[in-house]
Formats: C-alpha cells, structure tokens, sequence
C-alpha cells in the first residue's frame, strides 16, 4: 500500500515539517487560557471588592488620611536610588492603611481563583457523565454485531500504540464524524450510526476517521481541551456573572467602563478557547495523516465533513464581513470553535502554518499576563514589607518578574523557536519574532487598564493626579517613555532570541531531537527577561518621585535620574551574567558547529515525510569566534597603552595637588578609565560587527566583553602603578562597570548598524522527486 507521506511529496513537491518535534500549539494555547482566565477573574474579585468597601464608607476616610499624611512629606529629590528608597518607604508609611485593603482585595481575589479551578475540576470529571447521558451513549462492545468493528478498533489502537478507549455508539445519530473525550485518563471516543454503516460500506473511510479521533488520545488533547471548556465554564458562573450583577449598581460612567474592560476581557477569554479547540483538529488530522489509510481524510473534508455555523456565529461573520479591510477566510475563523474544512486541508498538505505564533496571540499573552504580574507583585510588596521593614526595590519585584518571564518565555518563547525552524527550513527572512515583541508590548500596555494595579492603584484613590495638571502631563510623559523603552526593549530581545535560535537549529537538526536545545534557550531567554523585567518594573515604580508639585522639574531631570539607575544596575552580578547570556549562548555553539562541519546528512525529527536521498542539507557558514577574540584582545591591549600614556601625561602637565585630590581621581575613573574603555569597547563591537556578517552583532559584543576584561585588568594594574590600592570591592567596581558599560554602548551601536544584505541561512531543501 502507497502511504499517505508518498502521496503529500507528490503533491508539495517537497516535505512536511513535523509539528510534534516541538510542544504543540495546543498547548500552548491551552496555557494561554488558563493565564487569561485568571487574570480576567483575578480584575472581577479585585472590583468587586473595592468596589464593596466604596459603598460601605471604608475607602474614603483611609484615602483623606493618607493624602493628609503624604502632603505633610518634603522629599529632597537629590534623585538616587537612595533617594528613591526613602521616598518609597515614606510613601508606604502613609499608604499603609490603603495597602491593607487591596492586600485583602488581592487575597479575596486568590481565594475567588481557587473556588473558581475546584468548579472548574467538577465540571471537568462531570462531561464524561453529562455527554453519555444527554446523548444516550452505550457501549460498543456489548452489541454482539459490532464484535468486528470493535476488534478492528482495538488493532487499529495498537497500531497506534496508544490504550484502547471505550468505543461508544450513538443510536439515534446518522452523522459520520466521530468525537473523543474522557476526564482522568478515562477516554470514550463516540461512533455514530452514520459512522458505523461506513465500516462495511467505505471501509477506507471509517479508518480516516477513526485515525483522526483517536490521533487526539495520541497527542493527549483530550484532557487539556475539556479542563479548558470547564474553566471557561466555571469562569461564566463564578465570575462573570457576579461582576455582571454588580454592573447594575454603578453610575453610568462606571457601568461603561466595566462593560467596555468586561467585554475585552470576555472575549480574550473565548478567542483563547476557540484557539485552543481548533488547534488540536488541526494536530490530530495530521497526527492521522502519518499513518497508512489516511488518504481519505482530506477529500472527506472537502465534501462530508463541512462544519455548519451556528446562528450567532453566522451573524458574528456577516457583520465582520461588513466592515472594511475584514476578510472572510481570516476572521470567521477567530470566532469558530470548529476550524474550517479548508483550512484544515490546507493544513494537512503544508504543516508551516503550525509553526508561525500570530501577533494576536503575543498581543493576548501580554494582556494576560500583565494581570498575574501586578497581583503577585502587590502581594509580594504587602508581605515582605512587615518582614523587611523597609522597601526593597530587587527583592520585591524579583518574585512577580520571575514568573512574568516563565510565563512570556513559556508560551512566546516556543513560538519563536518554531517560527524561526520554518523559515530556516524553508530558506526564508523572517521578521515575525521582533513583531511578536511589538504584540506583547502592547498587550503588556494595554492589559495595565485590566489589571489588579489599574484597580487598586495608589495615586488614583489619593487623588494626587487630578489634583495637579503638571502632575498629569509629568505622568503621561513618563509612561510614554516606559512604554517605548518596553516596546524597543522587547522587539530586539525576541530579534535576539530568534537569532540564537537559528544558530542552534543548525546544531539540533542533526540530533535526535532539538528539545535539549530549546530547553536551553528557553532558560537563558528566561533568566535575561527576569532581569530586564525587574528593571522595568522597578523604572515603573520609580512614578512615585513624579507625584509631588515640583514633577516636572524632576521629570526634566529623568535622563539623569535614570542613568544613575543603570549605574546601580550594572554593579549587580546577575547583570553581568545576563550581558554575558547576549553572546556566550549562541556563540557557544562554535563548540559543537566545529565536530559537524563535514556533515550534510538531512535531519531525523524536522520532517513527518521521509525525505530522499537527493536531499541534503549544505554546510553552514560557521561562526568566527577566533578573529572576534583576537580583535577584541588587541583593542583591550592599546586601551592600556592609552591609559599609560593618559596617566604618565597628567603626572607632567599637573601639579600633584591637583592629581591628588579626590574629586580629580573621581572624575579620571569615571571619564578616563571607565568612559574611554566603553568607547573602546562600543567602536570595537560595532567593527566586528560590520566585518563578520554572519551573526556579526554576537560576535560584536564577545570581542567588546573580550576587551573589557582587559581593559579592567589593566585600569586596575595602571592604578598599582601609580601609588593607588585596589581591594576586591574596588576590582569589582572597576570590573563590572567597565565591562557592562561597555556592554550597553555597544548593543546601542549595533542597533543603528544597517542590517547586512544576507545572512547564513540553515537549509534549502531540494525538490522532492516522486518514488
């Protein structure tokens, strides 16, 4: 028998890319969900509970107290971070009261969460009970007529080495499509009467069915897929409609803004679901397609297996279609739970479209996430503050920074290794990652209107904004220019992320499987994110300096304020080793490209068809880290010859009451040893950069730290030289500021170097030639 795989090559003319070689878009959707679902249950409890203590009278003699209290504070402003942890301290102190009640809005919140996922766990062991009850299911085997059918199934079961389910009939329905569900590792697949004739009649086409419902048990969907219509359920009882009930006792103004922030949030809700849904359809009819018979499936859904739109959904895609710019074959799809039979040949002949994470997803994940962050960081703040006795800016935002970037790396992170395997695969330039960095940004901004911190915010309930116009436009301008940072910032880390994937792939499409090297990216991706977030967030919080009637000569004053932020930031060591992270893991590579660069054989996962022998994959451009290395040692090396010569001409040219003196030898670390090493350091970077252009700006930033450890060494040996000392927290100094300075001028550098014209790409895989 011709199988299914021969007869995709000849169509295509060149081979599927396997899905399954990375976790599933079902998943990650799955994940999605979850996360979308909390949040939007997370802003519902958190309003309505402060919303409760408003109409009590609880709220507003605690906010007079603290405004009273906050007005009475005269901060100096000399703008430092001690500076900032003072203001914050005393900030809290007046606050504290107001910081108890969204404490106890947060914890309402997480106990509503809890309530929700146990209703949600009731629902999810209840279908299997519901479904074969409202249909009339009963059990196959125990019709004496259907023994064939049922051995046939068990074989069929084996061959797909997955535990036979319980195989179900439906009676009273003449449909032909099948369905697969269960709860805790018990499964049922259903088998209509319709479907039951075609055994006999169409036997071709009872195993493409057949195939399909049980590839879902095959890639384990089944559970992920009800868990996720039972949350959603639960969220509709538990949550919706409580926050709907307390609609009806707000003003008008109010009731708008809910149902605007409700319908935004309802929605992301059921997109995620519907994703979710489709997505596995699309893993299990090509999860089928990889076994012999299967050929029937894709003109079954081209005539038989058409799904039908329900009325409102009708009405949904008739309005859409309506407005401009709108086109039916993308948008209809959004509001299926069902994907569309087109679609779903489409993808059974080209599996790419699996592979590419959309901007709406990244612009959801952003929305959803933002929430989670801003509970968790309230709450950390609320319950480290009696144990510490004071604001700890790292420590505070550490814990909600870290799971905001197991979060994004978890659900975009993956996307991103996908989408770079397929437009290497397929010897395409793709710039969909720094996109899918835009999307989260916006959803990161936008969600702040939908999160725990938009509800219980501080300075709204002080009323310190609408007090002050200035302290408006103080704030706005601030937040504009945090949002841009977040934008860059997060457009050339997923640039970057992609970038160190392509370079691996090279690696991994030799292996058994890529999954210990996206692992591995996926980590370093996270331990970078978890910092800069920190940063961020930390920047973010930095407002509390803005809400006071001189803003505006402080926010003139930001640029500086900010620079001693970074100079805080660059003496931490968790810096370095995220600066480090930028080159050593994707170079590091260099290591394994070396052993494989005679090696041209096609790859062993990348590929659900077999691929011919013809096939083959050439040699990769390989990375430069040598000449990298020597050029940034021989800048390092005429560095120190500039700061002996620097050194030996002011002992000359000065009086030694002058070279002496404190402030002088300040002002030579800092502008001679520090800003003329990082000088060095950016022109280097961007000169491998330019010269290497396979990876150049990887290459760039080795040979910037390469001469920064020089340069470091030899500010510390010329310091000996001329009488000074040098103690561990001076090397330290010295060492750290040096190299990460360093670091950051010469990633700001390549980011305005033109993009070379072409870059090593993994493969081009040649036309497939039929058997």
């Amino acid at each position: 028998m011709i199988s299914y795989q021969v007869i995709v090559m000849k169509a295509n003319a060149e081979p599927r890319l396997d899905p399954f070689a990375f976790p599933s878009e079902t998943t990650l959707r799955f994940i999605l969900l979850i996360v979308a679902v909390i949040s939007a249950s997370l802003f519902m409890y958190s309003t309505l509970y402060v919303r409760y203590i408003e109409t009590q009278g609880r709220l507003e003699p605690i906010a007079v107290s603290a405004r009273a209290c906050w007005d009475q504070y005269e901060p100096s402003f000399s703008l430092s971070a001690d500076e900032l942890a003072i203001t914050g301290n005393a900030f809290a102190q007046c606050t504290e009261p107001l910081y108890t009640e969204f404490r106890n809005a947060a914890w309402l919140a997480l106990g509503g969460i809890g309530i929700l996922l146990c209703i949600a766990s009731l629902l999810y062991s209840l279908f299997p009970i519901l479904i074969m009850w409202r249909e009339g299911l009963t059990p196959l085997d125990m019709q004496a007529d259907m023994e064939d059918v049922v051995v046939y199934l068990k074989n069929l079961c084996q061959e797909m080495g997955i535990h036979p389910p319980t195989f179900l009939q439906k009676p009273a329905s003449r449909a032909i499509g099948g369905r697969a569900f269960g709860a805790f590792g018990r499964y049922y697949v259903v088998l209509p009467t319709g479907l039951l004739n075609w055994f006999d009649n169409n036997r071709d086409a009872f195993r493409a069915v057949m195939l399909h419902e049980l590839a879902h048990l095959r890639n384990r969907d089944v559970d992920k897929t009800y868990f996720a219509v039972a949350v959603s359920c639960a969220f509709v009882i538990a949550a919706l409609i409580p926050f709907a009930f307390n609609l009806l006792g707000n003003s008008s103004a109010q009731r708008f803004i809910a149902i605007v922030q409700t319908i935004t949030l309802v929605l992301l809700v059921y997109l995620t679901l519907a994703a979710v849904v489709r997505a596995r359809e699309f893993y299990a009819d090509v999860r089928a397609s990889t076994y012999p018979g299967a050929q029937a499936l894709s003109s079954l859904l081209a005539t038989t297996l058409q799904p039908t739109f329900s009325a409102w959904q009708a009405t949904t895609i008739a309005m859409l279609e309506r407005l401009p710019h709108f086109k039916r074959h993308r948008w209809q799809f959004a509001f299926l739970l069902h994907p569309d039979a087109s679609e779903r040949r489409h993808i059974l002949a080209t599996t790419d479209r699996l592979f590419i994470l959309d901007l709406w997803a990244a612009f959801g994940t952003g929305i959803a996430v933002t929430a989670v962050h801003d509970t968790i960081a309230g709450l950390s703040i609320t319950t480290l503050r009696p144990i510490l006795g004071h604001i700890d800016p790292w420590l505070e935002s550490l814990a909600a920074s870290l799971v905001f970037a197991l979060l994004v790396v978890g659900i975009i992170g993956i996307g991103v290794w996908r989408g770079t395997f397929a437009t290497l695969i397929r010897n395409q330039h793709s710039t969909r990652s720094g996109k899918l960095g835009i999307g989260l940004g916006l959803g990161l901004i936008f969600g702040q209107i939908l999160s725990f911190d938009h509800i219980a915010s501080i300075q709204d309930t002080l009323g310190l904004e609408q007090a002050d116009r200035a302290m408006q436009f103080t704030l706005t301008i601030f937040n504009l220019l945090w949002s841009v940072l977040l934008l860059l910032s997060l457009y050339y880390f997923f640039r970057w992320m992609a970038a160190g994937a392509s370079i691996w792939l090279h690696i991994a499409i030799f292996s058994r499987s890529p999954r210990p090297y996206y692992i591995a990216g996926l980590v370093v991706a996270g331990l970078w994110m978890t910092l800069w977030f920190e940063i961020m967030f930390l920047i973010r919080n930095a407002d509390v300096l803005l809400i006071t009637p001189n803003s505006i000569a402080v926010l003139f004053n930001f640029i500086f304020f900010f620079s001693l932020i970074l100079h805080d930031i660059t003496l931490q060591p968790l810096t370095l080793i995220a600066l480090v992270s930028l080159w050593a893991f994707p170079l590091s590579a260099w290591l394994w490209q070396v052993r494989r660069t005679n090696s041209t054989s096609g790859p062993t996962w990348g590929f659900l068809d077999q691929i011919p022998d013809q096939a083959h994959l050439p040699t990769q451009q390989p990375l430069q880290v040598h000449p990298a290395f020597m050029t940034g040692l021989m800048g390092g090396l005429i560095y120190c010859v500039l700061l002996l010569i620097l050194r030996l001409g002011l002992r000359f040219l000065l009086p030694e009451s002058v070279w002496e003196a404190d402030e002088f030898k300040l002002v030579l670390f800092y502008a001679g040893y520090i800003g003329l090493a990082t000088l060095i350091q950016a022109g280097i970077a961007m000169k491998v950069a330019r010269r290497i252009r396979s990876f150049g700006k990887f290459h760039g930033l080795f040979a910037a730290f390469t001469a920064g450890c020089v340069m470091a060494l030899g500010a510390l040996v010329t310091n000996l030289l001329f009488s000074g000392t040098v103690n561990a927290q001076f090397a330290w100094t010295t060492f750290s500021l040096t190299v990460n300075w360093g670091a950051l001028l010469a990633l700001l550098g390549m980011m305005i170097l033109p993009k070379p014209s072409n870059q090593a790409n993994l493969s081009q895989i040649k036309a497939v030639r039929s058997q």
